[in-house]
């Protein structure tokens, strides 16, 4: 077997919630035909920037030599999110390891740079090495690949291999699904951070309120913007909150087993966990078309993509009234999951991929 060198944040989920790291967890449990070693890099998601943290950081590229040596790595499977701190941070380990000789296999993410392009010239350099230097280029979905192969010219004849993420499916009978409860749950899971549409979220749970609407909220997630988002609720929403702060294992499970609607208006996102995770428990998911978010939401069949900031209100109201819609609706949510975003099939592409080489 090929000793292969995995990076992502902490595989810890007290530590983080992050899509990277969830995706490593499950690729490392279930692919059994390479022997994974796992190399932290980025930070836990409670834990701040500062002197510390800078040291560290600084380390990283020696430890990450050592780390090689030691366990015989004969290739670096090597996740990042095109987000400025994390390109910033990666680049020399990475130069490190391209230095190396060892084949990269550069496992991209999402994040605000897979779909434009940085305002930044060091930004806009350091994307090209990245690009330049891999041995393979993963991207989320076929629209991530277009634009690479549209705006990275240098990439014409490199093969990008398109690999959606992939989740674990819970069985039908682990679901406590009720569609004609008073209360509709609505759930919003990972990151508390603007950027995410909790403004919009907000103004919506108001709305909701302020006509009726019966619901409970689940807040679950840690972030920088927790507070100031719980500030934008008036006292009825404020009231139809359930802080479950950072949520994982049999709690997470749960949560999404009562869930009806899941929630994510966000500004720019790659192929998020939490989306797939919400679907393969049968939550209708209601978001905004940015990154590969609409190659898995088919507007009103299997959820709803939405460009302004009243439709979650109404598509909400809609489903509280119809709920044999709401039932359909996350049936088939379900099924995109269960048919498309298998972790087998994930393992199975994962292996072609490094085979190719």
């Amino acid at each position: 077997m090929d000793n292969i060198l995995i990076t992502s944040p902490s595989l810890d989920t007290k530590d983080n919630v992050s899509g990277i790291s969830s995706i490593t967890r499950l690729l490392m449990s279930y692919n059994t035909k390479v022997n994974y070693y796992h190399f932290v890099l980025g930070r836990k998601d409670n834990s701040k920037r500062g002197l510390f943290w800078l040291i560290t950081q600084m380390k990283t590229p020696f430890k990450i030599l050592t780390f090689v040596r030691k366990h015989h790595i004969s290739a670096v499977h090597f996740n990042i999110g095109f987000e400025p701190l994390s390109l910033l941070r990666d680049v020399f380990p990475y130069f490190l390891l391209y230095l190396k000789g060892l084949p990269l296999y550069l496992h991209i993410h999402g994040g605000r740079y897979i779909s434009s392009i940085p305002d930044s010239i060091i930004l806009r350099s350091i994307i090209k090495f990245f690009l330049k230097k891999s041995t393979e280029i993963l991207v989320l979905s076929s629209t991530e690949c277009d634009y690479l192969s549209l705006h990275y010219p240098f990439l014409f004849g490199k093969k990008i291999w398109v690999i959606p993420n992939a989740v674990e499916i819970p069985k039908e009978n682990e679901l406590k699904k009720d569609y004609q409860s008073e209360f509709l749950n609505i759930l919003y899971l990972g990151r508390i951070d603007r950027k995410k549409g909790l403004e919009t979220i907000a103004r919506s749970l108001n709305e909701l309120s302020d006509k009726g609407i019966s619901y409970r909220f689940y807040l679950c997630g840690v972030g920088p913007d927790k507070d100031w988002f719980i500030k934008q609720l008036n006292g009825a929403a404020y009231a139809s909150i359930i802080d479950k702060g950072l949520v994982y294992g049999e709690m997470k499970k749960e949560v999404l087993s009562l869930s009806h609607i899941f929630l994510l208006p966000s500004f720019f996102e790659g192929l998020p966990m939490a989306l797939l995770e919400s679907m393969g428990s049968a939550v209708v998911p209601i978001v905004t078309p940015v990154g590969s978010m609409s190659v898995v939401v088919q507007d009103h069949e299997n959820g709803f993509l939405i460009n302004d900031d009243t439709a979650i209100t109404d598509i909400i109201v809609r489903l509280n009234q119809e709920r044999n819609l709401l039932a359909a609706m996350a049936f088939r949510s379900r099924k995109t999951i269960m048919e498309q975003f298998s972790i087998t099939r994930y393992v199975d592409m994962i292996n072609e991929i490094y085979c190719s080489v």
